[in-house]
């Protein structure tokens, strides 16, 4: 009997028997080179668990042993809702050999391996949520200084949660480091990959290298570098025919379908390493089909001097923006990728998200806190409600022939009115959202009132005003500008009485344009510089970000270049508010000058306009703050501070939250 088959026997005597005096094995539900996966039942709490055994041809090595302990130590550390915990470990005598053990926590569902078997294209919301989670688990393991290196459907579990959805779990934590080989029986006389190192040429770093070496029976790493060195040894198939899948390889050293060209080449490893085995399962879940096909030699090759055909080709429904971020996941170059895994799982979210579902969650946001957001938006924009009673109370006058303004001056009047009521009080309703709407995503749990908000802008207040500071001197600035453009105005008026057709169709532009000249230029200038879309992002920037004027500018148009798509949902609510609006007045308008003259009538649609703009202004705010938090992450850039801030002016501080903060700093820190 050889050395392997050895093994497995003893593996399979466990079933049935006590392990340590505390872990009785109740049947097997896996096997790999290194060992087995028992189901197993906790003699002390009648827990049911799951029991990994190392084979005891490891077991007997201490140097082996030594840094399975440490890394099992290391991945006892991690605390985290999406990483499978890790809860004892230790030595048993069974059979008169010595084993080494590691206790895990026992999971019901399945593996993503499972639901990728049949090749199906997965829904995008699907693919979301599972990189989400499965990014937020390596981004701690990647803080606590843990790589994963294996990472692969089928150690990424999906447990039922029973809300009619899934936990993602992420197995093997820190394995992929422990420098073994696989106990499996391998093609003789295959050769090394060429882009392989020979032995003794690879990375010495204490991360190790990966290699790929000739397959000999019953080999075992050279004593003293299994901190330096992790080969990579293929397992046969049944067959022996190349399968889509990638030739499958122990859960220890990594799978060569889902490893990154930097570990096929045996360099060092970083992070970003892992950030691209989690593309190559994006665009399995996205297409049903892997980057790349072959044997083992030729997956390697091809991870390293081959592009994969593009994820949209396969997928042609998939959003270009959110296409593009998967391509760029699986570039050669690790710089080139994003920079963490939770980088890249928020920006394939943010850009796959489509506008409908994005004004839907923008929507609900809104309708949830109705109250208080309305409330708000009537202390931010009364004066454009005494506005719109001001002209209802002038149509009267008009009516009895003692208008409050002149026929000469409405024009003018009207623009001046709207620059220093509907401008100042949109930007003071935006800032008073944004701050809610930033709680709703960090503490939805947590009452948004009127006090609330007041609480939260109130700190932001004085920043918020200078870095909005020159919008507001443009409105003003509008609103001043009335004064010499009414004779200008009056003079183009003649020039439409008195003119022919040409001149009077100029004439009438012109004084269409010329009160809004300000504006006008302003928009003009930031079209030129490429800015004017920045507008969007103005308000939600200088609110959460606290910058000055102008870095609060350079800022938004940042986000507002790096990500066109997230402006698509506020422009088609601005665009679709305006023009409902404009054909709802002009309909009104239309009705009422039969009674009325146009002047009253205007007036009279001044009531209505107001309690529009008191109503749309709030959705308006909600939707921009929602965008800026997208853009933000369809740019890959981390939430946390910005949260955190909020989080801690939202949430007293207490015991438990003030231990959780100390506990992952000693943990960073430990592995530092």
């Amino acid at each position: 009997m050889n050395r392997a088959s050895s093994a497995a026997l003893a593996l399979e005597r466990l079933v049935g028997s006590t392990v340590d005096g505390k872990y009785r094995v109740e049947r097997l539900l896996g096997r790999g080179g290194m060992g087995a996966v028992f189901r197993a039942l906790h003699l002390g709490t009648d827990r049911t668990v799951a029991l990994k055994v190392i084979v005891p041809d490891f077991a007997d090595r201490p140097d082996f042993l030594a840094r399975f302990e440490r890394e099992a130590r290391a991945c006892g550390r991690l605390r985290h809702p999406n990483i499978v915990d890790v809860t004892d470990f230790g030595y048993a005598e069974v059979g008169g050999r010595r084993i080494a053990y590691l206790v895990m926590e026992y999971l019901d569902g399945c593996s993503l391996a499972e639901v990728v078997r049949d090749g199906a294209e997965l829904p995008v919301a699907w693919v979301v949520d599972v990189l989400e989670q499965a990014g937020s688990a390596l981004e701690e393991a990647h803080r606590a200084g843990i790589l994963h290196r294996d990472l692969k459907p089928d150690n990424v579990w999906l447990e039922p949660n029973r809300r009619g959805g899934y936990t993602v779990k992420v197995l093997d934590f820190g394995l992929a480091k422990l420098g073994g080989l696989e106990l499996a029986e391998g093609t003789p006389g295959s050769e090394p990959h060429p882009t392989a190192p020979a032995a003794g040429e690879g990375s010495s770093d204490g991360e190790g290298a990966t290699l790929l070496r000739p397959e000999t029976k019953d080999a075992a790493p050279p004593p003293g570098d299994e901190d330096a060195e992790t080969r990579v040894r293929p397992t046969p198939m049944p067959s022996g025919e190349p399968t889509g899948q990638g030739t499958a390889l122990g859960t220890i050293v990594g799978t060569p379908a889902y490893m990154s060209p930097e570990q096929c080449r045996g360099e060092a490893l970083t992070p970003r390493s892992d950030v691209y085995s989690l593309g190559v399962i994006a665009y399995l879940m996205l297409s049903g089909r892997l980057p790349f096909r072959g044997n083992t030699a030729e997956l390697l090759a091809a991870h390293v001097n081959e592009v994969p055909p593009p994820v949209r080709a396969l997928r042609p429904g998939l959003a270009p923006d959110a296409a593009e971020i998967v391509m760029r996941a699986l570039s050669k170059a690790p710089d080139e990728r994003p920079q963490s895994a939770g980088a890249f799982a928020s920006m394939f979210a943010a850009r796959a998200q489509t506008t409908a579902e994005f004004l839907k969650s923008s929507l609900l946001v809104f309708l949830e806190h109705l109250q208080a957001f309305l409330t708000a938006s009537v202390i931010g924009l009364w004066p454009v409600l005494a506005a719109g009673l001001f002209a209802v109370l002038n149509a009267l006058a008009f009516v009895y022939d003692h208008p409050l303004v002149t026929r000469h001056a409405g024009p003018g009047f009207v623009v001046a009115i709207i620059m220093v009521t509907v401008g100042p009080g949109m930007l003071l309703v935006q800032g008073a959202v944004v701050p809610a709407v930033m709680q709703a995503v960090v503490a939805p749990l947590q009452p948004i009132d009127v006090g609330s908000l007041r609480r939260r802008f109130r700190p932001r207040l004085m920043t918020y005003l200078r870095s909005v500071t020159p919008l507001l001197a443009l409105f003003v600035a509008t609103a001043v500008w009335q004064v010499p453009a009414r004779p200008l105005t009056r003079g183009l008026a003649v020039l439409v009485r008195s003119g022919g057709v040409a001149a009077a169709a100029l004439g009438a532009l012109g004084i269409a344009l010329l009160p809004n000249l300000p504006l006008l230029l302003l928009t003009f200038l930031l079209a030129r510089s490429g800015s004017a879309r920045a507008l969007q992002f103005l308000a939600p920037t200088a609110v959460v970000e606290g910058l000055g004027p102008q870095e609060t500018l350079r800022r938004a148009t940042l986000l507002a270049r790096s990500s066109p798509a997230s402006l698509r949902a506020i422009r088609l609510v601005s665009l679709g508010t305006i023009g409902g609006g404009g054909f709802v007045g002009g309909v009104g308008f239309v009705v009422l000058s039969r009674r009325l003259s146009p002047e009253a009538a205007l007036g009279v649609i001044g009531i209505p306009v107001a309690l529009a703009f008191v109503l749309v202004a709030p959705l308006l705010a909600v939707i921009s703050a929602l965008t800026y938090l997208r853009a933000r992450r369809a740019l890959g850039e981390p939430l946390d501070r910005a949260l955190e801030e909020f989080e801690r002016a939202v949430l007293p501080e207490s015991h438990w939250r003030l231990a959780e903060r100390e506990r992952v700093a000693t943990l960073i820190a430990s592995r530092r």
